[in-house]
């Protein structure tokens, strides 16, 4: 759900950086932050064996796990709109 930056600036005082849009899945980014960081999702895959034929495998196993954990946090369960907020440019 998208609200715009005068909504919610309208709560507080005016600030000269609110422009453009927000959304509610900005926690994502905090999450992503803290994954990076810390390789949450890296150590994870490299406790996993990985069966895949590698001439086969287009996304790595430590990408997969973090779309569904990522999802999972993120309240998107069954993932099925990942390609949509993956191209979603924030508009």
């Amino acid at each position: 759900m998208l609200a715009t930056c005068s909504e919610i600036c309208s709560i507080g005082e005016p600030s000269a950086n609110c422009t453009g849009s927000t959304t509610s899945d900005g926690g994502a980014l905090l999450l992503k932050a803290v994954d990076d960081r810390r390789g949450l999702s890296c150590a994870l895959a490299g406790v996993i064996a990985d069966a895949r034929e590698p001439a086969k495998v287009r996304h790595s196993l430590t990408d997969l796990l973090g779309q569904r954990i990522f999802g999972l946090a993120l309240d998107y369960p069954d993932a099925n709109d990942v390609a949509r907020i993956g191209a979603d440019s924030g508009k």
